[in-house]
């Protein structure tokens, strides 16, 4: 088992990695700190481990994992679960399932009744390498992008590798996406790791772990130096400005890490059509990130609904957005793009 201590503002905790056939022992533990634990879970999740947890024993909310589940307009629905079950500050609850049910576990448990602590058990690849780490959640509100949030830290994450293999193609490669945003973001060596592994990753699902771990690293070393998101921090936004847009422009077909990786290699195009980075440093992404996925299949038709969306974005500053650009691999820098007609043909050029 892969442990790792995370200190945050709110509260560290631990991480836990390790591949397990059920839950129960797990829960167990968490059991002996509360007068009940209580699940959210992601019903295909349920469907396809129906044994990994003793359901019986506990109430249960099962949520379809979807974007529009994670809105503000469907929270009361979780609520009203909270309210049926009694639930109390003296109770835990359970996240199972990937960023969508963390999401709507996170934000609720801040705010209901003051503060609910909670537990997170990610089951995809995105959220075990990603976000099940650094505090923070988000819910969509309308057709924009993660709106309204908070940071709020969870007691503890047990990743179960296992559930990786279940995981259909799509989702794999959502997940590789924040893997590559992290591993560009991490070293040299950590993008030299990347490329020489992660093709076996995608095709044999079991040597994630490592992945994973070199990840968590990564976004470890970030989050423990700007938590809140003042000023470092703002790197692992890196290929999502744009992406949160493709994402939303497809109606959430787009899986969020695919749009991230689209994202990635259209904010090195401008850095590179810009002067910010050497054509080396843009080929050689840009060559990582196609032999993961075809990303040319992303295609824009209107670009300037594409630059509505893109101005929805909390990293907007009047008629200027805060853009993450390579300088270097494991060197990230922060530049102002302005939503004027350069950034319009710095869009249009990219699809000749």
């Amino acid at each position: 088992m892969l442990r790792l201590d995370i200190e945050s503002g709110e509260k560290d905790y631990e991480v836990a990695i390790d591949g397990v056939d059920c839950l129960d022992f797990f829960i167990d533990e968490i059991k002996k700190e509360y007068r009940k634990v209580v699940f959210v879970v992601d019903e295909r999740v349920k469907t396809l481990y129906p044994c990994v947890v003793n359901y019986e024993k506990y109430e249960v909310l099962e949520l379809e994992a979807t974007e529009k589940q994670k809105t503000f307009s469907n929270i009361d629905n979780v609520v009203d679960f909270y309210q049926r079950v009694n639930l109390q500050n003296k109770d835990v609850l359970v996240a199972l399932g990937g960023g969508i049910i963390q999401d709507i576990v996170a934000f609720t448990s801040k705010v209901y009744h003051r503060g609910v602590d909670y537990y997170l058990i990610p089951t995809t690849l995105l959220s075990m390498s990603d976000s099940s780490i650094g505090a923070k959640c988000g819910i969509n509100y309308n057709d924009k992008k993660n709106q309204l949030g908070v940071f709020n830290a969870p007691k503890g994450v047990f990743q179960n590798v296992n559930f990786i293999k279940t995981l259909k193609y799509d989702d794999v490669i959502s997940g590789v996406g924040e893997i590559v945003k992290l591993l560009i973001t991490g070293s040299r060596e950590d993008f030299e790791y990347l490329k020489e592994n992660i093709l076996d990753c995608i095709d044999e699902r079991k040597p994630f772990t490592t992945m994973i771990y070199k990840s968590l690293l990564a976004k470890k070393a970030v989050i423990e130096e700007d938590e809140y998101e003042s000023d470092l921090r703002r790197i692992l936004n890196y290929g999502h400005t744009f992406g949160h847009a493709v994402e939303s422009l497809s109606d959430y077909k787009i899986a969020h890490g695919i749009a991230v990786l689209w994202g990635i290699d259209f904010v090195n195009y401008i850095a590179l059509r810009r002067g910010f980075i050497e054509e080396g440093v843009y080929e050689e992404i840009n060559n990582a990130i196609l032999s993961i996925y075809d990303i040319g299949g992303i295609e824009i038709k209107d670009f300037d609904l594409f630059l509505e969306y893109v101005k929805n974005d909390k990293k907007v500053e009047g008629e200027e957005v805060n853009i993450v650009f390579p300088k270097q691999i494991g060197q990230l820098m922060i530049r102002k793009v302005k939503f004027d007609d350069q950034l319009l043909d710095d869009m249009k050029s990219y699809y000749l």
